[in-house]
């Protein structure tokens, strides 16, 4: 039987990179004859003129329902999870989503967590890819496709400085900018898994004047108002229902109170340590990720690493005992379903624990 290898490059600074005279360091990961990881995911460093063994991290399968935004709505389709992670909790990870034919619908990669440093592929059902982005310090690079193939946009983002948009073209490959400056139609962040579509001039890379953001069929979703990149006022529409905005950026889900410390105090206050674990002096942490609904209700927990099952019941308990409880994620105006991560850490020590969330996973 046939098999394949991906293999990813990065340079001395584990950054990724197309260059072959920058190669450092590569990630190898053995595929099946449907593109599914069949193996441990190797890391290797250069050494002269070769490739010396780093280290390996076993990876995991499992099966699950994809969610995927199209112009109608969600489209749900069986796939496949495929992790590949070391059991350090600060170690590289690779989390792959495919569908029973091999086809990719994601691939997120976090590389040197440290360093904040990762990359992520979003694919069509198709198997075309889709978007790609990669994060470095406290910018976000996109490549996006059109489903034909062709390539439709290159932009980048900081939340300090705003949105660039750097290149975009129309599904024949015609160019919209001439030198940061033209008319653009890009593909938007989806709502609830619904695609949008916005447009509006470009001066200089920046937004500029009025724009529209508007769902497939060209019912309008929200306007924005523009001045040398900066928003100066956002309105989404609901139906009959017009609410003003002031940040086009999506604020992240969260737990009631003035603070991050109220989310500690619940889960102190309803977690208890698992006997056993506390006798065997079991420690360390669960990542549990979770849907948070536009309603505040909580759904689709996943246990996403665990240092032990019985630490991982746990955390999943009082994890849902949250369920109805949060302030959704909010974008343009209006909740929308986000992925939330949380990590319980677990210390026999203190006979306590710790919790902390953080990020929202789209």
């Amino acid at each position: 039987m046939e098999t394949n290898t991906l293999v990813y490059y990065f340079d001395k600074d584990q950054i990724p990179t197309s260059d072959p005279e920058h190669y450092q360091y590569r990630k190898r990961i053995p595929l099946d004859e449907h593109g599914m990881v069949r193996g441990d995911v190797v890391y290797e460093r250069k050494r002269k003129d070769s490739w010396k063994n780093v280290t390996s991290t076993p990876y995991t399968k499992k099966e699950i329902w994809a969610h995927l935004s199209t112009d109608a709505g969600p489209n749900s389709v069986r796939a496949f999870r495929l992790l590949a992670k070391e059991s350090d909790w600060d170690s590289n990870s690779e989390t792959v989503t495919a569908q029973p034919d091999g086809k990719f619908l994601s691939i997120l990669t976090i590389s040197n967590p440290g360093k904040k440093l990762y990359s992520s592929k979003n694919y069509y059902k198709s198997g075309m890819l889709r978007e790609e982005m990669k994060l470095v310090d406290s910018t976000q690079f996109f490549t996006r496709w059109h489903d034909n193939g062709q390539l439709h946009s290159v932009t980048e983002v900081n939340k300090t400085v705003g949105l660039r948009i750097r290149e975009v073209y129309d599904r024949s490959g015609k160019k919209a900018l001439e030198e940061g400056n033209g008319w653009a139609v890009l593909i938007a962040t989806p709502i609830n898994h619904r695609n949008v579509y916005e447009q509006g001039k470009v001066v200089n890379t920046q937004k500029t004047g009025r724009w529209t953001g508007k769902f497939a069929d060209s019912t309008l979703v929200y306007e924005e108002f523009y001045e040398e990149g900066i928003l100066t006022k956002g309105i989404t529409h609901v139906g009959d229902q017009r609410v003003e905005y002031a940040n086009e950026f999506m604020i992240p889900a969260k737990f009631p109170g003035p603070d991050s410390r109220e989310m500690q105090r619940f889960m102190g206050q309803n977690i208890r340590y698992p006997i056993e674990a506390h006798r065997n002096n079991i420690t360390g942490r669960v990542l549990i990720t979770f849907l948070i609904n536009p309603d505040g209700s909580s759904s689709d927990f996943q246990v996403e690493f665990s240092a032990d099952k019985r630490l991982e019941a746990e955390a999943l308990r009082v994890a849902k005992l949250m369920n109805g409880k949060w302030q959704p994620a909010m974008f343009k105006g209006r909740a929308i379903q986000s992925r939330y991560s949380m990590p319980v850490g677990f210390n026999v020590e203190s006979s306590g624990l710790n919790v902390m969330g953080f990020g929202v996973k789209n």
